[in-house]
């Protein structure tokens, strides 16, 4: 038998992207990456140094049809987003503003829907309640299970042992 071999996961990927997922009907969570290589693009088409420009997210309310920025840390690599719209579809892009407060976008998320704050109306045909009476089949049925097995299979004078 071969003995496999543990090793921990790779801090990143060497890609760029945004991931992102629902917390609650509040709150979304996002996590990235940066690959090295978007990061020297972005300098030499821009002239700027990474350091000059500011890391941020556009939150994009698709079913509003807003949108909003939000400055993160520069170190960061997944920020909680705070939403405040139950049953709404969002999208959010990771990027720079530039000195003049243009934002360049490196890369977008997935599109998420946060669910409803609230218990929902749909009655579904697999979960209605058992009528009494087949409740009352299935505790019997349950009592006579747990009675037989309660000695074990194999032990002697257990109903399952067929004598000769």
């Amino acid at each position: 038998m071969n003995e496999l071999e543990l090793k921990d996961l790779p801090k990143n990927y060497g890609d760029t992207k945004i991931t992102l997922l629902v917390r609650d009907p509040f709150w979304i969570f996002a996590y990235w990456e940066i690959s090295r290589p978007s990061v020297e693009d972005f300098q030499k088409i821009y002239k700027l140094r990474w350091e000059h420009t500011k890391p941020a997210i556009k939150i994009v309310n698709i079913t509003e049809k807003t949108f909003y920025f939000l400055y993160i840390d520069d170190a960061a690599d997944n920020w909680h987003i705070e939403v405040g719209k139950p049953k709404t579809r969002f999208y959010v892009e990771l990027g720079r503003v530039l000195p003049n407060y243009t934002f360049v976008p490196l890369c977008r998320s997935n599109t998420v829907t946060t669910p409803a704050n609230s218990v929902s109306g749909i009655e579904d045909e697999y979960y209605t309640l058992l009528p009494k009476k087949e409740i009352v089949k299935r505790d019997i049925i349950y009592e006579r299970i747990m009675k037989e097995l309660q000695y074990g299979i194999s032990t002697p004078g257990s109903p399952f042992i067929k004598k000769a």
